[in-house]
């Protein structure tokens, strides 16, 4: 395990440094992308589903009460042209429920549909066939005994549009919750990342600057004659190790040379006494 922090060059552990602050970045850029691209999802669902299904929900609600008006007013006046606005809202009621169909599937909105045609059907039938008959009182009774059944239509449709309001409302939240979570996030990795930067730069520093600090002064004691210290011990293979297995190579031959110096001196002064003697013989 500790081999795998050994560097064969000084380039290499001043890297590794920055690579690791860069892995750091990246991660944090990696989250901030992922968060913004499901805020950005969430978003395109709410324009392209939620709000088109409360707009339908919210129109076939207007549409059951301005057929109930138009058909009373029609029964009350026998002006057509409140039939034909009862029409025109059956055939908006119609597109409304056609774009339903694209996003909700539920089996109350299909009942709720059904139930609405129905009723149409019904108010045509029995209520302004009958109306053209003469029968206005009849098809006036019959139109006020269809009003529970739209108000419960009514009240269906609606119920649909709060429940899509409910899920806006929900969608908002977790995209301002999102939003915010992610501010705060960025704040404390930004925070991390300088911290991480300054203490990667501190320990880089170190790495580098102490063993050359440790080596120059070797080299001043060698200067000095100092050859007595004990030798430097190495523990990485970068230039710096090499440096300072130089330095105890540099110890270890001057004290190699000075010993052979020594050798060779008392050797000349053993020659030269015994000279001195001979001399003095002669």
């Amino acid at each position: 395990m500790k081999s795998i922090f050994q560097f064969k060059t000084l380039k290499a552990r001043i890297l590794s440094a920055f690579i690791l602050l860069l892995v750091l970045v990246i991660s944090f850029t990696t989250y901030t992308y992922n968060s913004n691209t499901n805020m950005e999802k969430q978003a395109k669902g709410l324009v392209k589903e939620d709000l088109v299904v409360l707009n339908a929900s919210k129109n076939l609600a207007l549409s059951m009460s301005v057929r109930l008006s138009a058909a009373l007013n029609y029964v009350m006046t026998g002006d057509e042209k409140y039939k034909e606005t009862f029409n025109e809202y059956r055939e908006m009621a119609e597109e409304n429920n056609a774009i339903l169909d694209k996003y909700e599937k539920s089996e109350e909105r299909t009942k709720l549909v059904e139930i609405a045609r129905d009723w149409s059907n019904l108010v045509n039938t029995e209520v302004f066939d009958i109306y053209q008959k003469g029968n206005h009182e009849l098809a006036l009774e019959n139109l006020m005994d269809t009003h529970d059944l739209v108000t419960t239509i009514r009240n269906g449709y609606e119920k649909l549009a709060d429940e899509r309001a409910d899920a806006i409302t929900d969608v908002g939240n977790d995209v301002v919750s999102t939003s915010s979570n992610n501010r705060s996030i960025g704040i404390v990795v930004s925070l991390i990342l300088t911290i991480a930067g300054i203490v990667i730069a501190i320990i880089t520093a170190s790495i580098i600057s102490k063993p050359v600090t440790v080596v120059a002064n070797r080299m001043k004691e060698l200067a000095d004659g100092n050859l007595q210290l004990e030798p430097l011990v190495v523990k990485t293979r970068d230039e710096i190790g090499t440096l300072m297995a130089s330095a105890n190579d540099m110890n270890d031959k001057l004290k190699q040379t000075i010993h052979s110096i020594y050798t060779v001196s008392e050797t000349v002064a053993t020659s030269s006494e015994e000279l001195a003697q001979s001399s003095n013989e002669v």
